[in-house]
């Protein structure tokens, strides 16, 4: 079902996230920011709105005068109205979990021995570089060190552990 923005009256929003012009019938192209979220341009001259936001603001009520809109699921870019709720910064931290969104960025590494041919496995770049007592930034992918408490090491992501 679609529904006016209320802000942009020449637009309308569906409860899957799709925008269109009200003229035209034309669903409008949406982009995706580098941290996930998804907007869309309506008229010219105008800053980008996010996606999410609209939905809500259209289809959901704020009788708390919430300031942030919760993605349930976490996926920024599922902007369905049935994934999205009126939070505040406190609550949409804690709705998701610390713990989820800091094991997203988790990277898997994989560091083998040259010479012996140990292999230790390790959960991010940050643990890596604590085993070796060193700084993470000091990790390099595919290069084999030749010196130091690395060498003969071999570090590489994992793409295929979660």
């Amino acid at each position: 079902m679609w529904k006016t923005i209320e802000a942009k009256p020449n637009y309308e929003v569906n409860e899957l996230g799709q925008v269109r012009n009200k003229k035209t019938g034309r669903v409008l192209k949406q982009s995706k920011r580098k941290d996930g979220y998804c907007q869309v341009m309506l008229g010219r001259k105008t800053t980008p709105l996010y996606i999410h936001r609209l939905v809500a603001e259209t289809f959901i009520s704020n009788p708390k005068n919430m300031s942030q809109v919760d993605h349930i699921n976490g996926d920024k870019s599922d902007n369905r109205l049935e994934n999205l709720r009126w939070s505040n910064a406190t609550l949409n931290y804690l709705a998701y979990g610390y713990d989820n969104r800091i094991r997203n960025k988790w990277k898997p590494v994989r560091a083998t021995n040259t010479v012996t041919g140990e292999t230790i496995l390790f959960k991010s770049r940050n643990d890596t570089a604590k085993y070796f007592k060193c700084n993470k930034s000091q990790i390099d992918y595919g290069r084999i060190y030749k010196k130091g408490n690395k060498k003969h090491w071999y570090f590489e992501l994992v793409k295929d552990i979660v």
